[in-house]
């Protein structure tokens, strides 16, 4: 293990800050560990965002975020390692400004990450800070030095360097473990049942008005349908047809109803004529035979020579 100095004043020469390294804690695969320290400019340390949440009261607030000089409480540096993240965990120790003023719970290790340009408490957790606490309140030897552990020096998403002091960042006052009912679930379950519901009526809706204007369009199709159909009819009531039956079609002949009724007579006449004998009366009576020439037939049977 060995300790290493990170700022000095320049007053009295006395340790500001130092960091403790355990043995293991920074290795090297060929031996050669090693851990480099950076001081940190003003500048640097003014653009860096420290938000309050919404449920901590603090007088001269500049649009919800603490000032450089209400947020760093000690010396700041950056840090390089052979080993990163490290094997096990460095502790930063450091005289804390205005730490009589400030409580306790509302200070913290802090890192300032280039990927957010903001102050976040290395255990940033709510229920993670008095776990961690960066002082040791039964100590009654306190004198405002406060002590906390790292484990990295670089941002893992930009790898560059975190810078790490102190930080006044006051905890939250308004938590919430959770509601243990099943209120929300059961919201969330009806509103989408709703939603749902609202969807399945609006698709029958629509689909009812589609078929009701195809139901209309259809009765307009077979009416005209029906009128078709009749004038065809009358065609061939009255008019003899429309004259485009096919080769197929069969044709049936009827025969005309006066030339039926003469033929009935005639038959009736015929079989009085036979019932009567008019026949055999009609065969006696002697009738001229004339054959050929113009010879005239009068009486008697006329016989010619030719």
């Amino acid at each position: 293990a060995s300790d290493v100095d990170v700022a000095v004043s320049p007053i009295d020469n006395s340790v500001r800050a130092s960091l403790h390294i355990p043995g293991g804690a920074i290795t090297d695969p060929d031996g050669n560990a090693w851990l480099s320290i950076d001081g940190v400019s003003t500048s640097e340390l003014r653009a860096g965002i420290n938000y309050l949440h919404s449920s901590v009261q603090f007088s001269g607030l500049d649009n919800g975020q603490m000032t450089f000089e209400q947020t760093v409480l000690s010396p700041a540096f950056t840090c390089r390692a052979s080993t990163e993240p490290f094997n096990g965990f460095v502790t930063f120790s450091a005289f804390v400004d205005n730490w009589d003023l400030i409580s306790v719970n509302d200070i913290c290790l802090a890192g300032l990450f280039p990927s957010s340009d903001s102050w976040v408490c290395l255990y940033e957790y709510s229920s993670n800070r008095p776990n961690f606490p960066v002082v040791n309140v039964s100590e009654s030897r306190f004198q405002g030095i406060a002590r906390q552990s790292f484990w990295r020096c670089l941002d893992p998403e930009t790898s560059e360097p975190i810078i790490y002091a102190f930080a006044h960042i006051p905890l939250m006052k308004s938590t919430s473990d959770g509601d243990g009912t099943n209120i929300f679930l059961v919201a969330i379950i009806i509103v989408i049942s709703l939603v749902f519901g609202g969807t399945i009526v609006l698709l029958v809706a629509w689909f009812t008005q589609r078929a009701s204007r195809y139901r209309k369009k259809m009765k307009e199709v077979q009416q005209k349908l029906r009128v078709v159909e009749d004038q065809i009819m009358d065609e061939k009531m009255y008019k003899g047809g429309l004259g485009q039956a096919g080769k197929d079609e069969e044709i049936t002949m009827h025969a005309n109803p006066l030339v039926v009724k003469f033929k009935s007579l005639q038959e009736q006449l015929r079989e009085y004529k036979k019932t009567t004998g008019y026949y055999e009366e009609e065969a006696k009576v002697p009738f001229p035979l004339c054959l050929g020439g113009n010879v005239h037939c009068q009486g008697g049977l006329g016989i010619i020579f030719i």
